[in-house]
């Protein structure tokens, strides 16, 4: 056998070994990008065959999610500019076939920005649903969702529900929504949400969190909670772990802004303007905050009501500003809290009450 025909051999016994090991090593699916061209709301004619179609031929918003959740793999879809109207009534359940968007699988979804990429659930159920797994959504406004009833999964979430998820939202408006809790966004306690530049307004909740309310991890950068509503809690809910960034939280309504009964980190924030306290940590053993270079002012029910643990650093809490039953008043205490102020502007009384206390 001569040098060439050895060579072509084991070419040929190469390709032989690989194709046998490719039936044993599992090749990871590559993902399916659906590029959406109808603002109708339709189904998927056969989910899972890798086409994005609905009986008019059109590829619609919820056809592409269909499609996605019955695929293997992260999948993208692309929303252009329009208003995404769900119109397919039918609540609770979970293949995005009637209500909201559910959706099971690995996902990214682009809008062409919060102004122009509208997705309005009309009040007929959340926007979306997102079920054990990893979503990304990006440049679009999701609004009109209305949700109520037990149990939670039912009855939380106007907005977003995030239900043992990962998500990451960027550049999205969530407005005027409606839910038991959660008005805007709920999150539970074996979720990861991460919010960034972006608008959580006009939303309302019978009980906690009108904007958010979060029983897992939230981290939230450069983004603007306003004119939210709830029982308790008009903007923000948290039951688990927050991080607030160079953000605004302000005109919010119902008895406090923020309510921290887990973990709150907040930094080179405003919390203003709004009905009720603007930051209440709350009595429960594992409430504690860490607040550093914030603006706590114009707020109805007080700056700080501190019933557990509070670390507060560099900041601005103007009593003149803040009023509890109509008395100028930055801080709140009770049962002796726990609390450090550290090179604080506390103007007008403020600056006493909390020495005062503190010795």
């Amino acid at each position: 056998m001569n040098q060439k025909m050895r060579a072509r051999l084991k070419k040929c016994m190469l390709i032989g070994a690989l194709a046998v090991l490719g039936g044993m090593i599992a090749i990871p699916a590559q993902g399916a990008t659906f590029t959406v061209n109808s603002t109708v709301d339709e189904l998927d004619t056969n989910p899972g065959d890798g086409v994005c179609a609905a009986a008019s031929g059109q590829c619609t918003l919820r056809a592409a999610i269909q499609e996605a959740n019955a695929l293997t793999g992260a999948d993208n879809v692309t929303l252009p500019a329009g208003t995404y109207r769900l119109t397919i009534d039918g609540r609770d359940e979970d293949g995005a076939a009637t209500g909201d968007l559910d959706i099971t699988d690995d996902l990214s979804i682009s809008g062409a920005d919060a102004a122009s990429t509208i997705i309005d659930a009309d009040a007929r159920d959340r926007v979306f649903h997102a079920i054990d797994t990893s979503v990304d959504i990006g440049g679009v406004t999701i609004q009109n969702g209305a949700v109520s009833g037990t149990p939670f999964q039912v009855g939380n979430g106007g907005g977003i529900q995030c239900l043992s998820s990962t998500m990451t939202l960027t550049n999205v408006a969530i407005s005027g929504n409606t839910a038991e809790k959660g008005g805007g966004i709920w999150v539970t306690n074996a979720s990861s949400v991460t919010l960034t530049d972006s608008m959580v307004s006009g939303n309302s909740a019978a009980g906690n969190g009108g904007g958010i309310d979060s029983n897992g991890s939230i981290a939230i950068t450069r983004t603007t909670v306003s004119g939210n509503t709830a029982g308790y809690a008009g903007a923000i809910f948290i039951n688990g772990t927050m991080t607030l960034t160079d953000s605004t939280v302000n005109n919010n309504t119902r008895l406090v802004a923020i309510a921290i009964q887990g973990t709150g980190v907040l930094t080179n924030c405003t919390i203003s303007d709004n009905t009720g306290s603007g930051i209440i940590i709350t009595a429960a053993v594992s409430a504690n905050a860490a607040i550093t270079n914030c603006t706590i002012s114009g707020n109805t029910g007080g700056g700080i009501s501190n019933l557990r643990n509070a670390t507060i650093t560099n900041g601005r809490l103007l009593s003149r500003e803040n009023r509890r039953h109509g008395k100028k008043m930055s801080f709140y205490f009770l049962f002796m809290p726990r609390i450090a102020v550290g090179s604080n502007a506390l103007v007008g009384r403020s600056r006493y009450a909390a020495e005062k206390k503190l010795k």
